[in-house]
């Protein structure tokens, strides 16, 4: 059986994402498919973080990797006149 869309998935708010750019964070990965919550009014994080120069990898799913230090690659798939698109992320070991 396939997976439905949860229109209540767990989503970044503003406030946390402030905080992490003032952290300074660079890259966010989530496992949900957008930072911003379902049906988001004008994508408020997105807005937010993008501008900021922070990278994000949606949809990510690292489950099956086991514990330990990683490097993780990012490889986006290319497309004109686009703002995003999607990559698959690889790790390497430590």
């Amino acid at each position: 059986m396939g997976k439905t869309l949860r229109p209540r998935f767990c989503h970044m708010t503003e406030e946390a994402a402030r905080v992490l750019l003032g952290a300074g964070m660079q890259l966010l990965g989530v496992d949900c498919l957008s930072v911003d919550g379902y049906a988001a009014d004008a994508s408020p994080v997105h807005n937010l973080l993008l501008p900021a120069g922070a990278v994000l990898l949606e949809g990510l799913n690292l489950s099956d990797a086991p514990p330990g230090d990683y490097e993780l690659f990012a490889l986006p798939a290319l497309f004109e006149d686009r703002d995003g698109a999607p990559a698959r992320a690889v790790l390497r070991a430590l």
